[in-house]
């Protein structure tokens, strides 16, 4: 009977009309937003474990299901996200070498920290030691060409990744939190059109987004000449969208603001359901020890941003949240950016995204 009621449909409807419900709640001017249908999605996840192990069958597609509505989530709330970034760039954003340098700096900041690890505790395999500075790093395309290495096990990578991963996440949450919104120059991306630009309407907005989330996975999935590992999803999307948005730009088209607003919260809700239920349902096999280690290279990759994007943007806290969320390849924190302030400068999120993803792929091989 409860797993008729609880079908993965269902839940993930539920889980986020309870998320954004209790996300919109302020106490003393503070309040998470749509944030909350991750953290409501993860108790959601430990309270229906027991279920899951007494019907496996259940189990296995609820899995399934969650892992489905995850990439799904990702690809609209990405290919939004580099469309953002693709008409910011072409209206003439500033700071992106420097955005792409602190990505780079905060993914060395985490390795430096595992290879100090490796020396105190030489227990730990290579496969570990890579899935627990992916997972620190909240890096899925990173823990993708550690399992296609040769001489690594990808189940130990894996389950270094799952421990760490979590705590990854959160604590990107919670840093740009610290940023305080302020305002500043920046316009939304979607809203600096010239005179005469043309509004996409509805419609064709719906269909770019699509085009964007479609080629930037099957981008995403080939193999990078050379280098034997993937750009990931994430990572060809975020391209692909950033192309377009710029082609976009130069023709005079802007799309409709609230198709973008209604898709990144949408993609958004749909990743934070996948992701925090399977994260509550696995929440039990977390190891301490590798989980401590993960939050020592999180927390050193999020000091180093702290710092540079000090000394780099100063005063604009709305710029250091959002390389910082690139510098950790994450989201889930840049939803949270987008929760305390409509235009942040999207283009700074990806400049370091991309910083991160190419500085941490090429670190993994001296693993």
């Amino acid at each position: 009977m409860m797993t008729a009621v609880l079908t993965p449909v269902n839940l993930t409807l539920l889980l986020v009309a309870v998320g954004c419900l209790f996300g919109g709640i302020r106490c003393k001017g503070f309040s998470l937003g749509i944030v909350c249908v991750l953290f409501v999605a993860i108790g959601a996840g430990v309270l229906l474990r027991p279920l899951t192990v007494s019907n496996e069958v259940y189990g296995e597609q609820l899995i399934a299901a969650m892992q489905t509505f995850s990439a799904l989530g990702t690809s609209v709330f990405v290919a939004v996200t580099g469309l953002c970034a693709g008409l910011s760039f072409a209206h003439g954003s500033r700071g992106g070498g420097i955005a792409f340098l602190v990505g780079c700096l905060m993914s060395c900041a985490g390795y430096t920290v595992i290879r100090i690890i490796d020396i105190l505790d030489p227990s730990i395999s290579c496969s570990v030691q890579g899935g627990i500075l992916c997972g620190a790093l909240t890096s899925t395309p990173g823990l993708s060409s550690i399992c296609e290495r040769p001489g690594m096990v990808a189940s130990q990578a894996v389950r270094g990744y799952g421990c760490t991963y979590l705590g990854g996440v959160l604590s990107a949450v919670f840093a740009v939190r610290l940023c305080r919104t302020q305002k500043t120059e920046v316009r939304e991306a979607a809203q600096a059109e010239c005179a005469d630009g043309k509004r996409l309407r509805a419609a064709p907005c719906v269909t770019v987004i699509g085009v964007c989330a479609l080629f930037g996975n099957l981008l995403g999935s080939l193999i990078l000449p050379g280098t034997g590992v993937m750009l990931g999803a994430t990572g060809g999307i975020l391209g692909t969208a950033m192309l377009l948005g710029c082609g976009l730009s130069k023709g005079k088209y802007v799309p409709e603001p609230s198709v973008l607003r209604i898709g990144k919260n949408l993609g958004l809700a749909l990743f934070f359901t996948g992701t925090g239920v399977s994260a509550g349902l696995q929440i039990h096999a977390l190891q301490p020890i590798t989980v401590l280690y993960g939050l020592l290279v999180t927390w050193t990759a999020l000091a180093v941003g702290f710092f540079c994007t000090g000394r780099f943007f100063g005063r604009f806290h709305l710029h250091r949240g959002c390389v910082i969320a690139g510098g950790m390849t994450s989201s889930p924190a840049l939803g949270t950016l987008l929760q305390k302030c409509a235009d942040p400068p999207l283009f700074q999120f990806s400049a370091a995204y991309f910083g991160a993803l190419l500085s941490l792929t090429v670190l993994l091989y001296f693993l």
